[in-house]
């Protein structure tokens, strides 16, 4: 199928973060590059995502001088049909 007949039936998923402030956040479809980042509290939107199904995926993110963390937090299979 060719991307402008994908992007033609578009889903889109949001939802808020409600974390402790200080947090940041990646909000990811697994396998696809639909992410956004997002500090704690603050809404998040992906959209223009093909019809599939998908790993939605929310991990916090932290790092050190010596190394970078991400935990998954949230995992759920979600699917888009068309309208």
């Amino acid at each position: 199928m060719s991307k402008e007949k994908l992007l033609q039936k578009p889903g889109a998923v949001s939802g808020v973060i409600s974390r402790a402030a200080s947090d940041t956040f990646l909000v990811f479809l697994e396998g696809m590059c639909h992410y956004q980042m997002v500090a704690a509290s603050r809404t998040f939107y992906l959209r223009n995502i093909p019809e599939g199904t998908y790993m939605l995926k929310i991990a916090r993110l932290s790092a050190t001088q010596k190394t970078a963390l991400m935990e998954i937090l949230y995992e759920q299979q979600t699917t888009f049909i068309p309208a």
